[in-house]
C-alpha cells in the first residue's frame, strides 16, 4: 500500500480496551524452478548513490515463450537517476534498449526462452538516490536513506507496460531466490527483511551477506539514530518480530511488534503458514502510511505513536490498522502475486478485508463493524458511483482510486461472503492462497476459485462490482 489505507475508527479501541518455515501451497502449485537473484550493492558514505551488478538467473514460468525482459528503472520517476554501466546475456555483449531516462527498457533475447527454460542476465549500474523532505520508498533525508527499487527490476513477462502511477502500487514481480551482499559505511544500521548469513568490516566499511528466499521483492535501509528492539517469538508461535525506529518511541514499537505478531498469527490460521522466520517493522521518513515489502513493513514515522491524533481518529488506532493492512500484503501481494499497475483490487482490496478479519479476530463484530464504516466512507467520497474495482490503475483518479479500491472493493468481497456463505467464503481465500502461492493470480483466477469452492453462479455478482462496463 503506498499511498491510502483505510482506518477503522476509535471502536477498535474501546472494545480492545485501552529455521525459516515452508511456504504455503502444495508442491504443484508452485513453479518447479524459480528464478535467482544476486545483487553486490555498494552504498556511498553520504548515502547519495549505489552502484551495484545484478546477476539475474531468469526462468521462464509461463506457458509462452519470452523475446524479452523488461526492467523497471525506478529512480528516475522520483527525482533520482539510474545509469546502466554494462549488461550481458548468457556472457555476450547486449544492450538495454530504450531511452535512457526510460522507466521501463528491455532487453531483447537473441532466442525466444521456452517456457522452463533460463536466461543469465548481468546488469551494472549507479544509481542516484534523491533527497526528498519527508522522505519516500526511494529517497535520503538526514542520516538516513531509503532505499527500495535502487536496482533494475525486473518485471514478470505478465506485466503490461506503462508509466506508474504516483498515488498506486506498479510492480508486477516473479517470485525469486535473493542473494544480497552490500557494503556500506560502517557505524549505519542496515534494515531488511532478509536473513543476515554474515558480517565483516575493513577500511571504515561494513559489508553484509543476506538471503530472503522466495520473495517477489527486495528492501533496504541504512541510517543513523534508529533504536533496534531485538526480535522475539510472535503470539502463538510465529516469526520472531523485530523493530527499527527511532530513540523514543520504544511503547510504540512495542505495541507495533505485538500487533504484528497478533495479525500474523489470525492471518496464518485463516490463510496458511507465514513464510518467514521474521517479520520487521520499520519507522521510517515516509509521505504515505506505509508500505510492504516482503517481510517488512516500512510505517511512516509520524503516524509512529500512542499519543495525539489524525483527523479526529486517536495515531494509535491509526497505526494498528495500518500495521494490520501491511501485514495482509504478504499474503496478498507476497505469496499471491498480481499485477498491481492492471488489477489492483486483488491486493488492495482484499488486503483492507483482511485487515476487518483482524479487528474481527482480535476484538469481536463491533470493531469489525467499524471496519465496514470506513469503507462505505471512502465510497461516500465519489458519491457510490458503480465504477467496477476491476479496472487498472490508470483509469481512476487518485481521488477514485482511494474510494473504488480501498472503500468499494471491500464492500465487494463483504457482499461476496454474505453470498457465498461466511464459511464457505473463508475456505474460498484459503484455498485461493493456497493455489496461488508464489504464483501471479488473475481476477479471473479468483473468480474462477470462489466458483469452485462455492458450486454457485456468482456472474452477476462480478458484474456488478468488478467488470468493465
Amino acid at each position: 500500500m503506498r499511498r491510502i489505507l483505510a482506518l477503522c475508527a476509535v471502536v477498535v479501541l474501546l472494545a480492545g480496551g485501552c529455521g525459516k518455515r515452508a511456504a504455503a501451497g502444495p508442491v504443484a502449485a508452485a513453479p518447479s524452478q524459480r528464478s535467482a537473484i544476486r545483487l553486490d550493492l555498494a552504498v556511498a558514505a553520504d548515502l547519495s548513490a549505489v552502484e551495484g551488478s545484478m546477476d539475474l538467473q531468469l526462468v521462464n514460468q509461463e506457458r509462452e515463450p519470452v523475446d524479452r525482459v523488461r526492467f523497471l528503472l525506478f529512480p528516475g520517476l522520483v527525482g533520482g537517476r539510474m545509469d546502466i554501466t554494462g549488461c550481458t546475456v548468457d556472457g555476450a555483449a547486449a544492450t538495454l534498449g530504450g531511452g535512457k531516462r526510460d522507466a521501463v527498457r528491455a532487453v531483447v533475447l537473441q532466442r525466444a526462452l521456452a517456457p522452463g527454460a533460463s536466461v543469465e542476465i548481468a546488469l551494472s549500474w549507479r544509481a542516484a538516490v534523491p533527497a526528498i523532505e519527508g522522505g519516500g520508498p526511494l529517497a535520503r533525508t538526514d542520516g538516513f536513506a531509503s532505499l527500495a527499487w535502487c536496482f533494475p527490476v525486473a518485471l514478470s513477462p505478465l506485466t503490461v507496460a506503462g508509466q506508474p502511477a504516483p498515488y498506486a502500487d506498479f510492480l508486477c514481480t516473479d517470485a525469486a531466490s535473493w542473494r544480497v551482499r552490500v557494503s556500506l559505511p560502517a557505524g549505519l544500521v542496515l534494515v531488511t527483511g532478509g536473513r543476515e548469513i554474515s558480517r565483516t568490516g575493513e577500511d571504515g566499511r561494513t559489508v553484509v551477506n543476506l538471503e530472503l528466499d522466495p520473495a517477489r521483492d527486495f528492501y533496504l535501509a541504512i541510517g543513523t539514530g534508529l533504536s533496534v528492539r531485538a526480535a522475539r517469538p510472535s503470539v502463538g508461535g510465529g516469526p520472531a518480530i523485530r523493530c527499527f525506529a527511532p530513540p523514543g518511541r520504544e511503547a510504540a514499537a512495542a505495541f507495533a511488534m505485538d500487533v504484528a505478531g497478533r495479525a500474523i498469527a489470525a492471518f496464518a490460521r485463516r490463510f496458511g503458514p507465514y513464510p518467514y522466520d521474521t517479520f520487521t517493522v520499520l519507522a521510517g521518513p515516509l509521505a504515505s502510511l506505509g508500505i510492504e515489502f516482503p517481510g517488512l513493513t516500512v510505517i511512516g514515522a509520524r503516524i509512529f505513536s500512542l499519543e495525539g491524533s489524525m483527523d479526529g481518529t486517536p495515531t494509535q488506532a491509526v497505526l494498528e490498522s495500518t500495521i494490520a493492512h501491511e501485514v495482509a500484503h504478504q499474503w496478498f501481494y507476497n505469496l499471491v502475486g498480481n499485477d498491481q499497475a492492471i488489477e489492483p483490487w486483488l491486493d488492495e482490496s482484499v488486503a483492507q478485508y483482511a485487515t476487518r478479519l483482524y479487528y474481527l479476530d482480535r476484538y469481536g463484530e463491533d470493531a469489525a463493524d467499524s471496519c465496514v464504516d470506513s469503507w462505505w466512507a471512502r465510497w461516500n467520497r465519489v458519491d457510490r458511483t458503480l465504477t467496477p474495482i476491476g479496472l487498472p490503475v490508470s483509469a481512476y483518479t487518485a481521488k477514485e482510486y482511494g474510494a473504488i479500491v480501498y472503500g468499494r472493493g471491500p464492500l465487494f468481497l463483504e457482499t461476496l461472503a454474505s453470498s457465498m456463505g461466511g464459511s464457505v467464503f473463508d475456505r474460498f481465500l484459503r484455498d485461493y492462497v493456497e493455489r496461488f502461492t508464489w504464483r501471479i493470480a488473475r481476477g479471473a483466477d479468483f473468480r474462477i476459485t470462489a466458483k469452485e469452492q462455492c458450486g454457485c453462479d456468482l456472474d452477476a455478482l462480478f458484474a456488478a462490482w468488478v467488470d468493465a462496463r
